[in-house]
């Protein structure tokens, strides 16, 4: 057990001010949040206050209070490295430490100056493991508890590459979000509504039509499963927007605007577009008849033809697919199929950290979100 350390505890409040947004004072916000209150302010016409609490490289465990996952095996398993390293940790070794790492680092920026390259980034000093920003339950406490006096509206959400480290960390992503979920709307004693951004596009290309060992599809699923089992729970997917070597795209605008628009139909009743999701699927012979939720006034095919499907049969074997769009009932839905399977019994889209041609989308411009139609064991 570790030992009481009241540095561990949350806050009881916060410091900081109002400011008016401005060129000067959004270089130093969050650029999501930011487009995301323009586009409510101008679809509201009323003011909308933006309360930021971020701090990037960070996993889901560090915003959700301990007392609510101590139960949990990942997130006890995130915290045990952490604090038997705190049990050799001194200052004075801390500061030692730095001074060897220091030595070194000259040696190195010496040689890449030589040579006119980059110098390697200069170390700093290690604190106290246990009161670092991914410890469980850490920037809860100093970043999320001490809010809780404001009467908030709602939550936006954009969080998940470092829960991406494996397919399990990835599937258990699901359960972690609603509880960090849960637990907030107990501090608040309010379900408010919450809105999450499914991870975009990243890394290497789809050359497969399924990339069985991709991580990200696995907790882009997660957000769709997080939100499914939890009211008040919604996802806008960002699949077009990533870029291959960036885990931080440039294009937060787009961003802004799906949440947005999400928000604009889910709390204010308007009619916005949101983001389609895989509803169900029928087997019809040697075809896979798949139907979404929230369409819009139609899907389409980005550039073409449908691009991304893929499609198996008893053997889990995923080819290429064809795909098209048809009409049934006045619902706009995906015939998938393939010459090559005469029996099918799944269908994957997009399914692949980076599926840079997948282009299903409505006809109000949203992308459609990734899924697979099979059990994920």
């Amino acid at each position: 057990k570790v030992e009481r350390n009241p540095a561990l505890e949350p806050a009881a409040d916060c410091k900081g001010d109002w400011a008016i947004c401005s060129p000067k004072s959004v270089k130093i916000f969050s650029a999501v949040a930011y487009f995301t209150g323009r586009e409510l302010h101008k679809n509201l016409g009323v003011p909308i206050g933006l309360v930021t609490s971020s701090w990037g490289g960070t996993c889901v465990e560090t915003w959700t209070p301990w007392a609510d996952q101590a139960d949990d095996s990942f997130a006890q398993a995130r915290r045990a490295p952490l604090d038997k390293a705190a049990k050799g940790y001194t200052p004075e070794k801390a500061e030692e430490n730095l001074k060897k790492l220091l030595a070194r680092w000259e040696k190195k920026a010496a040689e890449a100056k030589a040579r006119k390259g980059r110098s390697p980034r200069k170390p700093s000093l290690k604190g106290d493991p246990r009161l670092g920003q991914n410890y469980p339950g850490n920037l809860y406490n100093g970043m999320v508890h001490p809010l809780r006096s404001f009467a908030i509206k709602g939550a936006i959400w954009y969080q998940g590459e470092n829960n991406a480290k494996t397919i399990e960390t990835s599937e258990h992503y699901r359960v972690q979000l609603a509880r960090m979920v849960a637990s907030w709307r107990k501090v608040w004693g309010q379900d408010f509504p919450f809105f999450a951004v499914q991870l975009p596009n990243f890394k290497n290309p789809q050359v497969n039509p399924v990339e069985s060992d991709d991580i990200w599809p696995v907790i882009r699923e997660s957000f769709v499963h997080a939100a499914d089992a939890t009211p008040g729970v919604y996802t806008s997917t960002t699949i077009d927007l990533g870029e291959a070597k960036n885990i931080h795209p440039k294009n937060k605008q787009d961003v802004g605007r799906r949440l947005a628009s999400t928000i604009l139909n889910k709390t204010y009743g308007k009619s916005t577009p949101t983001t389609p999701f895989m509803q169900s699927f029928k087997v019809e012979g040697d075809k896979v008849v798949v139907t979404f939720d929230f369409t819009g006034s139609g899907l389409v095919a980005k550039g073409g033809k449908l691009k991304s499907f893929a499609i198996a049969g008893a053997d889990k074997k995923f080819v290429w697919a064809d795909a098209e769009i048809v009409s049934r009932n006045g619902s706009d839905c995906v015939v998938v199929s393939s010459p090559a399977i005469k029996q099918p019994l799944a269908v994957r889209y997009a399914w692949a950290d980076n599926p840079e041609e997948c282009n299903l989308y409505s006809k109000e411009g949203f992308p459609a979100s990734p899924f697979r139609t099979d059990s994920p064991k």
